[in-house]
């Protein structure tokens, strides 16, 4: 059986260990939470360059929609100028056919 200086001594030696790992935990938190703020950061600054990303996306799906609003307004002028030129050139035929048929 151990004197009760020995049992001391190996109680010493276990407590170094513990606080030795203690001291080695406490540096991994610290070194956790450093990497923690790094990702929060970086997290943020990914976030703000999505939402400048975002805005960016809707003025240029803006423009193309002004801008296709614009061509079928154009196209919709040029359907009907056709339109009527179809009916006129139908009514001068019909015309012309009428007067001969009664010359």
């Amino acid at each position: 059986m151990p004197s009760s200086e020995g049992r001391v001594a190996q109680v010493e030696e276990k407590l170094k260990g513990h606080e030795s790992a203690i001291g080695d935990l406490r540096t991994a938190v610290v070194e956790l939470k450093d990497s923690f703020k790094e990702l929060r950061s970086e997290v943020r600054e990914s976030v703000r360059d999505l939402r400048s990303d975002g805005r960016d996306l809707r003025a240029e799906v803006h423009a193309l929609r002004d801008q296709m609003d614009r061509r079928f307004e154009r196209m919709d002028q040029k359907i009907d100028r056709h339109f009527m030129w179809t009916v006129a050139l139908m009514a001068t035929t019909l015309v012309a056919i009428v007067g001969s048929y009664y010359r």
